[in-house]
């Protein structure tokens, strides 16, 4: 690694390029991202996992 503290220990990996998941398993609630700038939380929040 770059930051020289030796290797990372992991429980689990997963690839990078991974299948995507089935549609039936994807969230269908949207969430809010509080961004901590209150005139943006107010007049234009925006939706976690989406694009900005």
């Amino acid at each position: 690694p770059v930051d020289e503290k030796g290797p990372v220990e992991a429980t689990e990996y997963r690839p990078i390029h991974a299948p995507a998941p089935d549609f039936a398993a994807q969230s269908t609630e949207s969430e809010v991202l509080v961004t901590g700038i209150k005139v943006i939380d107010l007049l234009a929040p925006y939706a976690k996992g989406g694009k900005i």
